[in-house]
């Protein structure tokens, strides 16, 4: 299974307040701040679900390249099936918030624009997500959705990862 392990970083956990980072969007999903979270692995592991996972990462015998400490309440686990915070009992399903940039005032050509998102996706550690929507804008094609223009399709990719003012 292709995991990706997320833990905070001790700095910002004072004191355990794991949950003091948990947020809730208007539509009710659950969001995390991706700013204080280090990614400890990405790869490869012979698990078959969540709790395997939990399991393998806490008997002392970790994949190669994991740098984190045994999997505990308040880490993340990225798997095909989406984000995974580690409760105190369970796993509940959330997502990482999107970034907030403000592009309003700023050079309005596109491939600033997309930079400016890019740089904020990776300043909170988001760099698959800022490869993606790069490659996403890049491989726009005139037509390829006839009632937006170009311009129009890469500023709606840019709000799809970041929170634009």
């Amino acid at each position: 299974m292709k995991i990706t392990v997320y833990q905070i970083e001790n700095r910002h956990d004072f004191k355990f307040m794991n949950y003091a980072y948990i947020v809730k969007s208007q539509e009710g999903n659950v969001l995390m701040d991706r700013a204080i979270y280090n990614e400890v692995f990405d790869g490869i592991i012979e698990a078959i679900d969540l709790n395997h996972v939990f399991s393998l990462l806490n008997i002392g015998h970790r994949p190669q390249g994991y740098a984190g400490h045994s999997l505990s309440v308040s880490d993340i686990v990225r798997t095909p099936d989406g984000l995974f915070f580690v409760d105190s009992i369970g796993f509940k399903q959330v997502e990482f918030a999107k970034p907030k940039i403000q592009l309003s005032g700023k050079d309005g050509n596109v491939f600033n624009l997309m930079a400016l998102c890019k740089v904020a996706l990776e300043k909170v550690g988001m760099k698959d997500e800022a490869q993606k929507m790069q490659e996403r804008i890049t491989s726009l094609k005139p037509g390829d959705n006839n009632h937006l223009s170009g311009y129009d399709q890469a500023l709606q990719i840019m709000m799809e990862y970041c929170e634009v003012s």
